[in-house]
């Protein structure tokens, strides 16, 4: 198969997913990894009774410096950066992105702006997965069909468990299929 390609990770949190991801490619594509993992998050102050509950650590400030320990033997795979994923998106220069994973923050207003500013950086194959989609306050499903609706592309939906991902069809003026 194909080496190589771009992931993106919208919400590192304590660096769990991008340590995986890191250690997966670094097994399959040794001795000299390609594949490229960037993950964004704003670690916002003020946040602290959602890390307690949903991290299981006292504030942002403590789930990223458990990330940085976590991802720093990672470094030639990982590029972890603390940013609000919506600039991240209008300053990306990284080329396509294959994978997308969303697990930012769970407000519609928010959620809305990252797929509007993510969205055409996802080639046709390339495949989005989020996270959190059907449980809690969340809420998200609603927002994310009306996004890939209005999208110029064919959006497969694919579930697995807690995860609802998106596959990009590319079939131009075509519509979600849900």
């Amino acid at each position: 198969g194909r080496r190589g390609g771009t992931i993106g990770e919208l919400g590192t949190g304590c660096g769990k997913a991008a340590l995986y991801a890191a250690e997966t490619i670094r097994e399959i594509e040794a001795p000299t990894p390609v594949t490229r993992y960037y993950t964004f998050d704003a670690y916002p102050e003020g946040s602290e009774e959602v890390w307690n509950n949903t991290h299981g650590v006292g504030s942002a400030v403590e789930a990223r410096r458990i990330a940085e320990r976590a991802l720093g033997p990672y470094r030639d795979i990982v590029e972890a950066t603390v940013v609000d994923s919506v600039k991240a998106a209008r300053t990306w220069t990284h080329g396509p992105v294959d994978l997308l994973f969303v697990d930012d923050l769970h407000d519609p207003d928010h959620l809305r702006s990252v797929l509007r500013r993510w969205g055409p950086h996802v080639p046709t194959l390339g495949i989005v997965p989020f996270n959190d989609w059907a449980h809690g306050p969340y809420e998200i499903m609603p927002e994310v069909v009306r996004w890939c609706r209005g999208d110029n592309r064919l959006w497969i939906p694919m579930v697995d468990g807690p995860i609802l991902s998106f596959q990009n069809a590319g079939t131009r003026g075509a519509r979600c299929v849900w």
